[in-house]
């Protein structure tokens, strides 16, 4: 009887102290204002790479700019930019109330910050420690997600494995950049008075597990 209760009383507390990991990396995140950061995006079909794309990050709170391939993708004030400096273009897409895009593109999937809502929405998530690294691991209706953290809360890596697909999105980042002082990724459309904007009211590209 009493091991039992020492095994219950263990558990709670290692549950607790994890816990309280989570909410360290939350927090962590909730104070800053802007971050930046390299990637790579490597995607995976029946386990063999089909696609690799480098670029660089930009998150201001929910809005970001992701430059990939010299192509622009921006979230901003509930619109989704794609801006082509090559072909002069600039495609702008009314987002709001549009949870598929939001839910489903990869590209607001490679946002660090995109997942401190769901972190603090999940009840199913599982904190593991190692020697060098922090991992959370949870599942949603339709992916899978595992993220790695290094000890000074750096996002490394995320894994998103989706459910009835043979599809596998890695994420590795380097070279982040945390500024706590304020910023502005606004997207300005008099700086691009020379381009051809195309204003669409519609979901009309498929952005899902690789940008191109």
């Amino acid at each position: 009887m009493m091991l039992k209760i020492i095994l219950v009383i263990s558990f709670l507390f290692s549950d607790s102290l994890n816990q309280n990991k989570i909410d360290l990396i939350i927090n962590h995140y909730s104070k800053i204002n802007f971050l930046e950061s390299d990637f790579e995006l490597v995607t995976y079909q029946s386990k063999k790479e089909k696609f690799r794309n480098n670029g660089v990050i930009q998150v201001e709170k929910s809005n970001f700019k992701i430059l990939i391939d010299d192509v622009v993708y921006a979230h901003y004030d509930n619109k989704f930019y794609t801006i082509s400096p090559a072909n002069k273009e600039l495609t702008i897409l009314n987002i709001e109330n549009n949870k598929r895009i939001t839910d489903e593109s990869i590209l607001f999937k490679i946002n660090p910050l995109s997942f401190l809502k769901k972190f603090r929405e999940n009840n199913n998530i599982v904190f593991e420690e190692t020697n060098n690294r922090y991992i959370i691991r949870y599942i949603l209706e339709q992916e899978k997600y595992n993220l790695f953290f290094e000890k000074n809360f750096d996002l490394a890596n995320i894994e998103i494995i989706y459910k009835n697909s043979e599809i596998m999105n890695k994420i590795f980042f380097s070279k982040t950049r945390n500024v706590n002082t304020e910023r502005n990724i606004k997207i300005d459309l008099n700086d691009y008075k020379d381009y051809y904007v195309n204003e669409l009211w519609k979901l009309l590209i498929n952005i899902y597990y690789h940008p191109i």
